[in-house]
């Protein structure tokens, strides 16, 4: 019988550390996170011009991304599924710094862009 071979010595010891070392793995699996979903995000053909920038990022996931195309004269304005709320912009001058979670599904970052030295007749 195979829990015989268990019953003698030190082989309850081994067994007791396996069982621990393989309950504390999937413990550790789901702390982590390996559990949550990932989702994608749509970068409006500007995956580029995003350092840091990844196809998905799991659901809750903290993401900073940084956006290297910056003019001086320009205003720029990002959009996380058509809305601005959501979003942590922060500009360093030449680029900017977003930050935002990771919402449970797929999401589209956009920005749009105005020039600020441009006559604009009312």
């Amino acid at each position: 019988m195979i829990f015989k071979q268990f019953r003698t010595g030190n082989s309850w010891v081994v067994l007791a550390v396996a069982v621990l070392v393989i309950a504390v793995i999937i413990i550790a699996i789901f702390l982590t996170g390996c559990g949550k979903r990932s989702y994608k995000v749509d970068y409006c053909g500007m995956k580029e011009f995003y350092s840091n920038a990844k196809d998905t990022y799991k659901a809750g996931e903290e993401v900073e991304l940084i956006f290297d195309l910056v003019a001086s004269d320009t205003d720029y304005t990002f959009y996380l599924d058509g809305k601005s709320e959501g979003l942590d912009v922060h500009g360093t001058g030449n680029r900017f710094i977003i930050r935002f979670t990771m919402p449970d599904h797929d999401i589209k970052l956009d920005y749009s862009e105005k020039n600020s030295m441009e006559y604009q007749p009312e």
